[in-house]
């Protein structure tokens, strides 16, 4: 597997940017290390939330692990923790704010171990980018659409909900996908006379096969048991896009 198809590979690689950044503020550190604009402050603020959350999921990943020696593996995650925290992000960046040397060598141990461990397969980057410009195409035409006002705006917001999944998956893999599969199946069930209704509208049945194929997407990512194998199906042929 290459480095750059493992999550924990890349946490490294932003801890080592981290590592040797130079000057400026803490934000700017920060978005010199996710590689995003360094005026932009949301974005910064969502990576690093994120992040967050990833070093939750490595650290649970690695306890999985048997046969290792948990302590030293889980050593530099205390440290990865203050270093990308959320406060002061317009302070100055000094040698204080910087991953230490030592700290980064575990982490490159972390990286490796899990890379053997909890193989990943990775979406393309151009698949990313193609499902981004779908969901923002998808987003005008159901403004567009005749939807009624209830569905509409529901599906309005699961369109965000599913973009900032996509968006975010780099960070967080599939698991923002599942959720965001999950909690659009349960609203259109709770909408499923609105849809019965409006089943011939393209909007509609576009967005239901935009789910599916999100569905299918995490799924060859990470397989999991699907408490909706059974209801996506069902709502696809209720709209005729089956």
């Amino acid at each position: 597997m290459k480095k750059q198809d493992c999550r924990a590979w890349w946490l490294y690689d932003v801890l080592s940017r981290l590592r040797t950044r130079q000057g400026g503020n803490i934000r700017q550190a920060y978005a010199h290390a996710f590689q995003l604009p360094s005026d932009d402050l949301q974005s910064v603020s969502k990576a690093l939330i994120e992040v967050r959350d990833l070093l939750e999921i490595l650290e649970s990943d690695l306890k999985q692990i048997d046969g290792i020696n948990h302590q030293f593996f889980l050593r530099p995650f205390p440290k990865a923790r203050d270093i990308l925290s959320l406060e002061n992000l317009g302070e100055g960046w000094g040698h204080a704010g910087r991953f230490p040397e030592e700290s980064l060598a575990e982490f490159r141990f972390v990286a490796d171990e899990l890379s053997k461990h909890k193989p990943e397969v990775r979406i393309p980057e151009e698949d990313i980018r193609a499902f981004s410009a779908e969901i923002a195409s998808l987003f005008e035409k159901v403004t567009a659409s005749g939807l009624p006002k209830s569905l509409k705006s529901t599906i309005l917001d699961l369109l965000t909900v599913a973009r900032n999944a996509i968006d975010s998956y780099r960070i967080r893999g599939s698991r923002a996908m599942r959720e965001a599969v999950s909690l659009a199946v349960g609203e259109m069930l709770r909408h499923q006379e609105e849809i019965k209704a409006n089943s011939g509208e393209p909007a509609l049945q576009q967005f239901l096969k935009l789910i599916s194929k999100i569905d299918s997407l995490a799924t060859k990512v990470e397989p999991y048991a699907k408490a909706i194998e059974t209801a996506l199906p069902y709502l696809l042929n209720m709209s005729g896009s089956a």
